[in-house]
């Protein structure tokens, strides 16, 4: 029995109707964009405000750029190899202590231990003193004083930031400032920014720290300019309040000089990833306002060269440069010192955008704004449910179905990433906290291949039992094109919703937003002889990963931290990044698969034409109606 009228010359009219639907979302989706756009840009134009009046004291900073290169020629030539578990780095702690004493502190110390390359290291030191204030609300100034173990001396990175606290420290100690003022030099801060994290966990300091203003790292050479930087780790951003003060500080501290800060691309795409190479990231994470102020050098090839390695020598450095990033942490320290209070609300916010012009977007923007962008999805996602109204379940089954399958296709990566996250423990990996080795450590260059290896047999062992003893991974066979297309759709939208609610939504945009419009194209190919529309369709699937294979190789471009794929697994082990994110990632994955499936044909399975009738006993069970024109 014909299921389907002839069209001309004899051929069904399954084509046509199969037209008629990718015309009629087309439209939806030309018309989602059409109004979800505009209002994701009205509602971005409405969130628009001008960065707070930065209030910078007037009073002229004492800091001495002369005097701390002297402190940190001492400390770098005194104590040259301070790692963990080297002596030296416990006489860096002690002449710390004695240097505090001398300027009339009490300092205190704090003992941790923590997982470096390995070794559970339980010697670490934090050292920190506080200058009381008239109020116990707290500022806090950090650097860390440690160095990898294949550097010596190690003086713009970190040895800069003891001579610069200490200076600070001086510059205070005979004043009793508004708000109280903790100085804070930090300990294995090269291997999972540990000190940092035991300190805000361990809270030595009871006192409430209401800022932070870290110190990492001085430029080597001449100085260009101040870098502010503003980027948590994982999650948090320097409120407005605080990054309009920290740029207006740094202009302030050096007025010759250039104060650079990221435009609204690059901190875009900075909150997509959110990983801070600076113990500022930790205490942004915690959620206290923090900012980190650095050296930009003149020579970047130089500096690149010198960084982490046995060139990093105090003859580098520079006076004029120290002076200039030492007064800009001076400016700034004071300035929210004499603040009336520290701001809260929207300025106070770690999710709004920053601007050029001074500006930024309010956090309700910016997340509604991140939302609308996928108004096309979305729109093409509901008129597909109004279509099936009077067959929700029978959709429901299929979209439940292919939620199934994608489940199954994703837990044979996570078998993979299950045996990962356990090797550490077992000693096949190095172990860390949290970060994987520090940036040109030998580590992030030598994939280990023995858990690599085991990882790929637990993933083709995951994948043989699925199929010898589920019917998960079968190809569907139930359901035509359009229909599992609706439930791609349907899971794609989830997926977007979800990560949109986890508040990762600058991510969402970022690596969700060009497959999720490219989608949208995807046009049915014809059952047979149809390699060239498949080919046009998977080419249009892949197009979607662009966005990531662009973070992969800026990641290479700009970090000295290995293959990125490399590192990205061991974030995933250490717990940089969180399970939750690599559960998302390995579901997008396996999404994304099926989408591949279904626009070329390989692995989707045996399926019906459009306008066929579903046939019974397929895996998802019973009969369903025909197909409804998407």
């Amino acid at each position: 029995m014909p299921l389907t009228p002839k069209g001309p010359g004899g051929r069904t009219g399954v084509r046509v109707r199969s037209q008629a639907g990718y015309a009629e979302r087309l439209f939806a989706a030309l018309l989602s964009a059409a109004v979800g756009l505009t209002l994701a840009g009205v509602v971005f134009n409405a969130g628009i405000r001008p960065m707070p009046e930065a209030a910078v004291v007037g009073r002229q900073p004492e800091f001495n750029g002369r005097a701390a290169l002297l402190r940190t020629t001492e400390f770098v030539k005194t104590f040259p190899t301070r790692s963990a578990g080297e002596p030296e780095k416990t006489r860096a702690a002690q002449w710390i202590v004695d240097q505090l004493v001398v300027l009339g502190y009490d300092p205190q110390v704090q003992t941790f231990s923590a997982w470096i390359g390995g070794v559970r290291y339980s010697d670490l030191a934090n050292v920190w003193v506080v200058r009381r204030g008239m109020s116990t609300e707290t500022i806090a100034v950090y650097g860390h004083y440690d160095l990898p173990p294949f550097v010596e001396e190690g003086a713009a990175d970190a040895g800069s930031s003891v001579g610069a606290l200490l200076e600070l420290a001086g510059c205070f100690s005979d004043e009793v400032p508004e708000r109280s003022v903790l100085f804070l030099f930090l300990d294995a801060s090269e291997y999972g920014k540990a000190g940092a994290r035991a300190f805000l966990a361990g809270q030595p300091y009871a006192d409430p720290i209401v800022a932070g203003v870290g110190l990492d790292f001085l430029n080597v050479g001449r100085m260009a300019g101040l870098s502010v930087e503003f980027t948590g780790t994982q999650k948090g951003y320097t409120p407005p309040w605080l990054r309009s003060l920290s740029v207006a500080a740094g202009a302030a501290a050096d007025p010759q000089g250039e104060v650079f800060a990221v435009d609204a691309a690059s901190e875009w795409a900075e909150r997509s990833v959110a990983v801070s190479p600076t113990d500022t990231g930790i205490f942004l994470r915690s959620g206290i306002p923090a900012v980190n102020l650095a050296g930009v050098p003149v020579d970047t090839a130089l500096e690149r060269s010198v960084y982490h390695s046995e060139a990093d020598v105090a003859a580098n450095l520079d006076a004029t440069a120290m002076q200039a990033w030492g007064r800009a942490a001076e400016l700034v320290v004071r300035s929210v010192s004499a603040l009336p209070s520290v701001p809260g609300g929207a300025e106070g916010s770690m999710v709004h955008l920053g601007l050029a012009g001074n500006r930024y977007v309010a956090p309700w923007a910016v997340r509604l704004a991140q939302l609308l962008i996928f108004s096309p999805l979305l729109g093409v996602c509901a008129l597909g449910w109004v279509r099936r109204r009077r067959a929700s379940r029978s959709a429901l089954r299929i979209l439940l179905g292919e939620a199934r399958r994608i489940l199954a296709v994703a837990a044979v990566p996570a078998a993979a990433f299950v045996v990962l996250k356990l090797a550490p423990a077992v000693g096949l990996l190095a172990r860390y906290h949290l970060y994987p080795a520090t940036e040109k450590d030998p580590a992030l260059y030598q994939p280990q291949f023995i858990p690599l290896a085991l990882a790929t047999a637990a993933a083709f062992g995951a994948a043989y039992l699925l199929r010898r003893y589920t019917r998960w991974l079968e190809p569907p066979m139930a359901a035509d094109w359009s229909e599992r297309y609706h439930a791609l759709t349907t899971l794609l939208a989830l997926l977007v919703l979800a990560t949109w609610v986890e508040g990762a939504g600058y991510a969402a945009v970022t690596f969700l937003a060009l497959p999720a419009a490219l989608w949208l194209f995807l046009a049915e190919p014809p059952v047979r002889r149809g390699w060239l529309e498949r080919g046009v369709g998977g080419a249009l699937v892949l197009s979607g990963t662009a966005m990531f294979v662009a973070f992969l190789v800026l990641f290479n471009r700009f970090y000295l931290s290995g293959p990125a794929w490399w590192f990205s697994v061991l974030a995933s082990v250490h717990g940089l990044f969180s399970l939750k994110s690599v559960l998302v990632f390995l579901g997008a994955a396996a999404l994304h698969w099926e989408s591949f499936a279904l626009a070329t044909g390989l692995g989707a399975g045996t399926m019906l034409p459009s306008d066929l009738p579903y046939e019974p006993g397929r895996p998802w069970g019973r009969p369903v109606p025909p197909r409804v024109p998407y």
